[in-house]
Parts: C-alpha cells; sequence; structure tokens
C-alpha cells in the first residue's frame, strides 16, 4: 500500500502544474495579454503620465523664424519650463524640397529627474506609413540658447543639435 502511495502522490506532483495551467487558462491568456499590452505601450503611457498638463510652448518653422519675437518667447517658454522641471512641448516643422519632418521636443518630470527628448515624424514621404513610424524618438542631453537660435543637443545617436531659429534671415 505505501508503494501504491508514493506512486500516486509522484503522479500528482507531475500533473499539478498542467491541471493548474487547464483551470486557469482563461486567468492566464487574460494575464498574458495585460503584461503584453503593458510591454507594448509602456513607453506612450509613461509619456503620458510624464507630460499631463504640458504647456505647449509653440510651433515654429525649423528653416528660418518667421517672427522672432514669437520664436524667443516660445525657446525661453521653453527653456524655462524645463528649468523648474515642467512639463512643456515645443513643435518645429522642417520643410525641405522633397521631404519635411515635424519635430516635438519635450521636457519633463520624470519621476525624479527632468528630461528631455525630441521625437520627430515625416511630413511627406513616399510610404504612407512613414508618417506614423518616428524616424527620431531620443533623450537629449542640453538645451542651450546660442546666437543663432534654440539647440536640442545630445539626442541619442542624433549627429547634430536640433536648431529652432529664433531670428529672421
Amino acid at each position: 500500500m505505501p508503494e501504491k502511495m508514493q506512486k500516486a502522490v509522484e503522479r500528482m506532483k507531475r500533473s499539478f502544474i498542467p491541471q493548474w495551467i487547464r483551470e486557469n487558462r482563461r486567468r492566464l491568456l487574460i494575464s498574458s495579454t495585460i503584461v503584453l499590452l503593458l510591454v507594448l505601450f509602456s513607453r506612450p503611457l509613461f509619456y503620458t503620465v510624464t507630460h499631463f498638463q504640458a504647456v505647449d510652448c509653440g510651433s515654429f518653422n525649423g528653416l528660418f523664424a518667421t517672427n522672432a519675437e514669437e520664436a524667443q518667447q516660445g525657446t525661453q517658454c521653453f527653456l524655462h519650463a524645463h528649468q523648474q522641471c515642467q512639463a512643456a512641448t515645443l513643435e518645429v516643422l522642417y520643410q525641405g524640397v522633397d521631404s519635411g519632418g515635424r519635430v516635438t521636443f519635450r521636457t519633463a518630470n520624470s519621476i525624479g529627474n527632468c528630461t528631455l527628448s525630441v521625437i520627430g515624424y515625416a511630413t511627406r514621404c513616399i510610404i504612407p506609413v512613414c508618417s506614423f513610424v518616428p524616424y527620431v524618438d531620443n533623450n537629449c542631453l542640453t538645451a542651450t540658447q546660442q546666437e543663432d537660435g534654440f539647440h536640442l543637443g545630445g539626442c541619442g545617436k542624433w549627429p547634430q543639435d536640433f536648431i529652432v531659429p529664433t531670428k529672421p534671415r
């Protein structure tokens, strides 16, 4: 009898996990789906939380300042928000002959530290999906006002500063 009981206990040990999975497969499916969605959408969710009620510092032409005073006020608004560790955005439209991009500079209180970032989407492209996928989405290191305009630098592997001109051509 003890031998039969030992075999039964061994069988139960081996079959417990598959049995538990069968009994709880709906919970596992829901839990797995939630985890997958959190992984896929964690950055947008994090962005929404840290940029809640962000100050809109304006939208500008990236090639030249059409209104120098407005560009100066917008960049000062963004720098001031960053210095105060408040959420703010500054949008710049770069238009070339055959391509263009809408770039948004962002600053926010990222749970204990102030962050700078940039995200850019193509405005004109041959492939329709390219306007939905950012061509740049990086954290940045510096935001400075220089003689030729506002510079956002050290943005990931992006080779040069992003510049918002603050003087007319």
